[in-house]
């Protein structure tokens, strides 16, 4: 290859950098410019006429602070004279554009030597507006992230690998009372309450495990004065991320919420006034015995004469039997048994474990432990419980099943007098009998002829002689036959029927009594008035009315009331007095099963207490049955009043009563209830037991 000379080759070279940088300085993104000593362009590229919006023409030969920002201005004359001195400046400043938009640049400016002297300077300048409104951006949103951080009430914690904590915001002071640096550096499961950390353990692993998945749970955090709070908690694995490596925890205090939701819990799953488990806890504890598939009883209990003791007494002093009553049901119950309220005065107990023989052992004992009376505002109120009991798994495979058969068996205790236990047996007719249906035929029942009234003996116990009869009411139904007093009076109650049946009631026991006194058969009719009766105000008339029309002597009548009925003192005593004025004869019935005071008692213008049937029952086999029974008559004996027990069906128990001077007595020993019909052979059939005891005593 042939060798250029000296001179050509020299002038190639200046030939092709003379090219080469007019066409670097024409195309070059960025502006490029040359300013002379004074300030002013002296040469320029489209770079600077884009940046500034004015044309090459427009800004040769004119000063460079025509562009600048005026607040910059002194930054960009200190640049340029450091320039012009042989300096190198790089400078960020503001410039304006021809259309008055600011614009940000970074301008380098080096100074322009030839033949050894600076004549001016060159400068590079770029638009980097973009970037300083993102810096600008990011700025904000980094103060607005660490106000937020700052301000929340959420604890904020970044933990490593280890769980060790790397930082933790300052709302952790205000959440739990530790400084935040003094946790920087611990683990955070010493944070944690100690039943609680292997929750957190899993719930650190799972985030390990899964990288960038939240997770959620709620934990108990221990605060600095010892004492925890509960936290819900979120955790994200985020070591996979450069600007955070690690995991990130955020957690806020949630006792308060938890709070609620325990009373809201405490209201859905138990009863309000008790305290108890309610339908809702016993439904689940049920299908955990199916499941279980092992023997089971329930025990559906209900309280006997508790609506007439909450409507006479208040709702407060019902509330408070109420009360009383779950205290002494828990007591009767070993730490395996569940004891339940459904509601009103419905009580179910579930024993585990156990055969009908246990279950009964149960039920009485309960029977027993409701005996005693209930202190409640200054009354002794007795009340007492029927309990019917269905057994797991035979009488049913289901909740519904279950307790609808332990229902029913209850409401078989209560036809069978009350205070009772009864297990399910299947219903009879009558028993299956809609309590709709029933109250829209008994309404006419009376027009019917189908109730009719049957007569117990009262027996003198002293004398040993019929001495009257009481009246009991009973309805022949064409479809279901006999229908239970303890099915049909209830409901005849509620709907405020009792108070047509009572009246019918007492007329017609007024006509049959003037009839067998017509016969030569002289006795004292009781019959029995409902609290519907006795709280209606014309009450004495209808009395006096009914005497009149059946020309019965007041003398030969018994009225018999409950002893709740007596609670509204002023109203019990005014009527009373105006009974008495027309010469009837009051009992109190169902003597200790009510509620008791003695100081109001004495005032009441009463002749006759009648021991209810379940003491007289137990007389023989329970100690406190007897002493309650015997205190009874000691008092009504105090009190110049007459004694009648009810519910006499053994020897033994007559031979008591009479060793304990009882007046009176009645009872199946003697006679079962019947019609008017079979009187006269009922009382030869009592004249001739009462002779052959009197035999077997002698």
């Amino acid at each position: 290859m042939r060798k250029l000379s000296f001179s050509k080759k020299n002038k190639l070279d200046q030939l092709n950098k003379d090219v080469i940088y007019k066409d670097l300085f024409s195309n070059y993104p960025d502006a490029l410019f040359l300013i002379d000593f004074t300030g002013e362009f002296i040469d320029l590229n489209s770079g600077l006429e884009n940046l500034t919006g004015s044309s090459k023409e427009e800004l040769l030969y004119t000063h460079f602070s025509k562009c600048i920002y005026r607040d910059d201005l002194p930054l960009v004359k200190r640049a340029f004279t450091s320039a012009l001195k042989g300096k190198v400046n790089e400078k960020q400043f503001r410039i304006v554009h021809k259309n008055g938009d600011i614009k940000f640049v970074i301008v380098t400016v080096v100074p322009a030597i030839i033949n050894g002297e600076i004549l001016g300077v060159y400068g590079v300048a770029r638009d980097i507006t973009e970037k300083k409104q993102l810096e600008s951006e990011l700025k904000k949103s980094e103060v607005r992230f660490d106000t937020l951080i700052k301000q929340s009430t959420d604890v904020i914690v970044v933990l490593d690998q280890h769980g060790m904590i790397r930082y933790v915001s300052p709302a952790v002071e205000q959440v739990t009372g530790f400084f935040p640096k003094s946790l920087i550096g611990t683990s955070c499961f010493d944070s944690i309450y100690e039943k609680d950390v292997p929750i957190a353990e899993s719930f650190f692993a799972s985030s390990l495990a899964n990288p960038a998945t939240s997770f959620k749970d709620e934990i108990r955090v221990l605060k600095a004065d010892g004492t925890t709070i509960y936290c819900e908690v979120s955790i994200v694995n985020l070591l996979h991320d450069d600007s955070i490596n690690g995991f990130v925890v955020n957690y806020r205090d949630i006792s308060v919420r938890k709070k609620q939701e325990e009373k809201i819990k405490q209201l859905a799953y138990y009863d309000y006034l008790t305290g108890l488990p309610n339908r809702f806890l016993l439904e689940k504890r049920l299908e955990e015995e199916l499941n279980e598939d092992r023997p089971a009883a329930i025990l559906f209990i209900d309280l006997d004469r508790f609506k007439v003791i909450n409507d006479s007494m208040g709702h407060q002093v019902g509330d408070l039997l109420l009360m009383e009553v779950s205290h002494r049901l828990q007591a009767c119950l070993l730490e395996q048994d569940f004891l339940f309220r459904l509601g009103g005065d419905e009580f179910v107990i579930v024993l585990t474990n156990l055969d009908r023989n246990r279950a009964a052992a149960k039920a009485n004992h309960i029977i027993q432990a409701m005996s005693a009376p209930f202190s409640i505002r200054n009354y002794d109120v007795f009340t007492s419980p029927s309990i019917g009991i269905s057994m797991l798994p035979e009488d049913g495979d289901t909740f519904e099943k279950i307790m609808k058969n332990a229902d029913f068996a209850m409401y078989q205790a209560k036809n069978n007098g009350r205070n009772t236990v009864h297990f399910y047996s299947p219903p009879d007719v009558s028993d299956t009998i809609n309590p709709l249906d029933l109250e829209i035929h008994l309404h006419s029942a009376i027009e019917r002829n189908e109730l009719v009234l049957h007569y117990q003996p009262k027996i003198d116990l002293e004398k040993e002689d019929i001495i009257g009869v009481e009246a009991l009411i009973r309805w022949n139904h064409p479809k279901w036959g006999v229908v239970s007093p303890g099915t049909f009076i209830p409901i005849a109650e509620e709907s405020g029927l009792i108070i047509k049946i009572g009246e019918w009631a007492l007329r017609e026991a007024c006509i049959q009594n003037k009839i067998w006194q017509e016969q030569g058969i002289t006795g004292v009719m009781s019959v029995n008035l409902s609290p519907r009766q006795f709280q209606k105000v014309d009450l004495v008339e209808t009395v006096e009315r009914i005497l009149l029309e059946t020309g019965l002597q007041p003398s030969l009548l018994e009225l018999e009331i409950t002893e709740s009925m007596t609670v509204n003192i002023e109203q019990t005593i005014t009527t009373l007095q105006r009974l008495k004025k027309l010469g009837v004869i009051i009992s109190i019935d169902d003597f200790g099963t009510g509620f008791s005071s003695l100081n109001y008692l004495k005032q009441f213008p009463v002749d006759t207490l009648k021991i209810d049937q379940s003491f007289v029952r137990e007389l023989q086999t329970d100690t406190s049955d007897a002493t309650i029974v015997k205190t009874i008559i000691a008092m009504a004996h105090n009190l110049k009043l007459n004694v009648v027990a009810e519910g006499i069906e053994t020897k033994e128990q007559f031979a008591f009563l009479q060793q304990h001077l009882c007046n009176e007595g009645q009872g199946f020993f003697f006679s079962q209830p019947v019609p008017a019909s079979e009187m006269q052979e009922r009382r030869l059939e009592i004249k001739k037991l009462l002779k052959t005891q009197r035999e077997l005593l002698n």
